[in-house]
């Protein structure tokens, strides 16, 4: 579980990273787009997780 946290936080801080680099100079939209679309990647892993564990929980009762 601890890879999946490290593997979160660095797709996180990767997608604000681009996202904050993109309103600082002014011709770079393309890296507007992809640190927004790090970040939704981030939460269908997050919801994908979650899915998995109670999957996984519910074959144990």
């Amino acid at each position: 579980m601890t890879n999946f946290g490290i593997i979160i936080s660095l797709l996180i801080g990767s997608g604000l990273l681009f996202v904050i680099r993109s309103k600082s100079s002014q011709s770079s939209l393309s890296l507007h787009w992809v640190g927004y679309a790090l970040l939704i990647m981030t939460v269908f892993l997050i919801v994908i997780g979650i899915i998995s564990n109670l999957n996984e929980a519910s074959h144990y009762q």
